[in-house]
């Protein structure tokens, strides 16, 4: 058995074993290692690897920034909300 054979067999071994993990376990696994890289770059170089994620929790998505951008116009235009 060739070098290139063992490989193809092992990464459809590691396919297949993958497929029967939920799709909700490999995204945390792929958050947690994401989490672990950041802190990571933090400590080592002082300094985040990138810009975060848009939409993930505190980073609002494009739309949601439109959206609040076309909401407060029309909160100024109507005042303080007396109750």
């Amino acid at each position: 058995m060739s070098l290139s054979e063992i490989a193809a067999t092992v990464k459809g071994g590691i396919n297949k074993a993958l497929d029967m993990v939920p799709p909700e376990v490999t995204a945390m696994a792929r958050e947690g290692i994401k989490d672990v890289r950041q802190t990571m770059n933090e400590v080592v170089f002082s300094q985040p690897e990138h810009a975060p994620e848009t939409g993930t929790p505190m980073n609002l998505t494009q739309r949601e920034v439109y959206e609040a951008k076309q909401e407060a116009p029309q909160q100024e235009k109507d005042g303080p909300e007396m109750g």
